[in-house]
């Protein structure tokens, strides 16, 4: 028995050596898509099959921040018959377990910060000596147990029923967040961003880090809640390394549909709804908050920006404060 405090699916499949792998259990109460690739990349070319144990409960869905059901999905899809997948309500433990010849036990999940990035403590247990295939034995039993306890094994449609209830969690979610935080700068041309990120298939995470940098404005910095944004507008998915376009957006009045289905924490038909027509259509962002009944200018600045970008609303040249009106461009919209 050894004491492992890094990579430990790594050092567990090396202690395997060569010899084939016939069944491997895990028990993760979280999984995530970085987490079953290593899983694939590490015994996807063995004729290995596979136990999955995990936990889908309502509570640990509902916590779950990133898709908990489009790794499993990537499993099914990888290893077809060769792996069943269960849900323990109460599974808290996690352990890797092999033919009875090695096993990890500890505290890391089957997830990207479990395996490289998080503090994590585990045991690899090999079989060499009599105590350690007794360990090895009570290890399996309990694993024999949970098995039988759980759910499962879970179908596709099942799965994807569970997906779609986290979906619908995750929007009301972003909408209790989006009262307590404003939408994310996407800086310069957010239509013309929006529009190259999903032109392209495959983008490194780095580079769209790049791209949606804004200049000399430290609180728009934020990656991440920019990514999570475009995520649950259903543009891109996104792990550690890369983010994949689920699409091109094609056209701005497209754009303008899916960010009115409550992904801004202000309506962009009531913003243009504040706007008479004809030439002195002119308001400014103090204007607006104040038909709106909006007590801070600071959550119009991103909608208004999307609605300037989209070519709805023009800026008022020189003026300041900034002032805006109405394009010809609204006419294709139903603001009445």
């Amino acid at each position: 028995m050894s004491l492992i405090t890094s990579n430990p699916l790594q050092e567990f499949y090396d202690s395997l050596g060569k010899s084939p792998v016939k069944q491997l259990q895990v028990a993760s109460p979280y999984i995530t898509k970085p987490g079953a690739r290593m899983l694939i990349e590490e015994f996807g070319r063995k004729r290995t099959k596979f136990q999955v144990l995990t936990n889908l409960s309502d509570f640990n869905v509902a916590l779950s921040l990133s898709n908990p059901i489009a790794p499993i999905l990537e499993l099914m899809k990888k290893f077809g018959d060769r792996v069943e997948i269960k849900s323990h309500p109460m599974l808290h433990a996690k352990i890797y377990l092999c033919d009875g010849k090695a096993a990890i036990l500890g505290s890391s999940n089957l997830t990207l910060g479990g395996m490289e990035r998080n503090a994590e403590l585990n045991w690899l247990v090999r079989g060499a000596k009599k105590e350690d295939r007794n360990e090895l034995s009570n290890l399996a039993t309990w694993f024999t147990h949970r098995w039988g306890e759980a759910s499962g094994p879970l179908s596709v449609e099942r799965l994807m029923a569970i997906e779609m209830a986290w979906e619908k969690r995750q929007r009301q979610l972003m909408g209790i967040f989006g009262s307590l935080f404003p939408e994310p700068r996407l800086g310069g041309d957010y239509w013309g961003k929006v529009h190259e990120i999903t032109g392209k298939k495959l983008w490194k995470l780095d580079e769209i880090g790049k791209l949606l940098t804004v200049k000399d404005d430290a609180n728009a910095q934020n990656t991440y809640q920019k990514l999570v944004f475009l995520e649950n507008l259903g543009l891109i998915e996104f792990d550690d390394k890369t983010v994949i376009s689920r699409g091109v957006v094609k056209s701005p009045l497209e754009m303008y549909r899916l960010l009115e289905q409550g992904h801004l924490e202000v309506s962009l038909k009531a913003i243009l709804k504040c706007f008479p027509s004809g030439k002195k259509g002119y308001r400014s962002y103090t204007n607006i908050s104040k038909a709106l009944g909006i007590p801070n200018d600071e959550y119009l600045h991103v909608p208004v920006l999307w609605l300037k970008s989209l070519g709805y609303l023009k800026r008022r040249q020189g003026s300041s404060p900034h002032e805006f009106s109405l394009t010809q461009l609204v006419k294709e919209l139903d603001i009445a």
